[in-house]
């Protein structure tokens, strides 16, 4: 009995050292994905891409696409990368000079400075359009504005030439006129103003075509009222109004680190949510680098924001939508855009 609880011990023992070996060894770890711009175990980056990264935004609801990211100072994984926002007339110089790894651009600009995809191609939409006619009086159609003088914000460029590719698609006829200039029988008399003009514009004009996050903060203080949504009208193919406004172009060499992009995609995704809620943190982030920003942060409210129209489109989903856009504008103005090649799209 003696030598039978002696060899029980044994055992026991052998067990228990074991086990204990075994657990010291192979220690249970979660199953955690890595960050994609990493590498497993030693938290460093993975991305192919080593330069230094500038990305260029035009001020106004562009910006708002990356407003999460500069307020948050993400950086996706580099510490050598920069956000910088400047008046929208400069934004293509940008592009021209090479000084940007992305912007963001009107569509009409990108497909001229990026057509044929040679060192930049088009990575994702990013706003869809945010256009509205105000005015202190009802005009509940675009025939209504038949007879009337209507002042478009940047009437040469991209809301300008939605406008007009919108009367022509409804039969409308219109002309270009100038401040000053009384209706013409039948057709829209259109005047140009900027967007810091759109609340002289409303007491002046009969209708006003200007952009969100303006819209909400002139109609508040003026009592206008938004008579008509031009992304509704536009009423894109796969059933979500609006068009392809501001574009992401991105540098080859950039597009081909995978892992960056993924990670970027994912950014900007979560970006657009978020500021969907956080109107005021958008506003600040871009003033804490652009100074000189026209959004404010009281103007930012939820229904401003929505209608700025902010949503990640890839280049592979939206390409025939763009090729839409860019053929009904060239009908308007044929040098307005160019049309782009297969190569401009990532």
């Amino acid at each position: 009995m003696k030598k039978l609880r002696i060899f029980l011990c044994l055992m026991l023992a052998l067990v228990v050292g074991a086990v204990s070996a075994a657990c010291g060894s192979n220690p249970v770890t979660p199953n955690i994905p890595p960050d994609p711009g990493t590498t497993p175990g030693n938290n460093k980056p993975a991305y192919s891409y080593t330069s230094a990264i500038s990305v260029y935004m035009p001020d106004g609801a562009p910006a708002l696409g990356f407003a999460k990211l500069m307020h948050d100072d993400n950086k996706l994984g580099k510490t050598n990368l920069t956000y910088t926002v400047v008046d929208a007339n400069t934004i293509g110089s940008y592009v021209q000079k090479e000084t940007a790894t992305m912007a963001v651009l009107p569509v009409n600009a990108a497909s001229k400075l990026c057509g044929t995809g040679e060192k930049y191609k088009m990575a994702a939409v990013l706003t869809h359009g945010n256009l509205f006619v105000i005015g202190k009086t009802e005009a509940a159609t675009l025939d209504d504005l038949k007879g009337k003088v209507v002042a478009v914000v940047n009437r040469e460029n991209v809301p300008g030439l939605t406008f007009k590719a919108l009367l022509k698609k409804n039969n409308i006829g219109y002309v270009d006129g100038n401040a000053g200039d009384k209706a013409t029988n039948g057709k829209v008399t259109l005047v140009g103003i900027d967007g810091t003009g759109v609340a002289a514009a409303v007491k002046t004009y009969d209708q006003v075509v200007a952009p969100e996050p303006a819209v909400s903060n002139v109609t508040k203080k003026t009592g206008a009222k938004i008579n008509m949504n031009l992304q509704t009208l536009w009423n894109d193919e796969d059933g979500k109004s609006g068009y392809p406004q501001a574009v992401l172009v991105v540098k080859n060499d950039l597009l081909r680190d995978e892992a960056f992009m993924t990670a970027l995609y994912a950014a900007l995704e979560e970006s657009a949510e978020w500021v969907k809620t956080h109107g005021a943190q958008a506003a600040e982030a871009v003033h804490m680098i652009y100074e000189q920003t026209t959004l404010s942060g009281p103007a930012l409210t939820e229904s401003a924001v929505a209608g700025c129209n902010i949503r990640v489109e890839k280049a592979a989903v939206a390409k025939a939508k763009v090729n839409d856009y860019i053929a009904k504008i060239r009908e308007i103005t044929p040098g307005s855009a160019s049309v782009v090649s297969d190569a401009f799209f990532a």
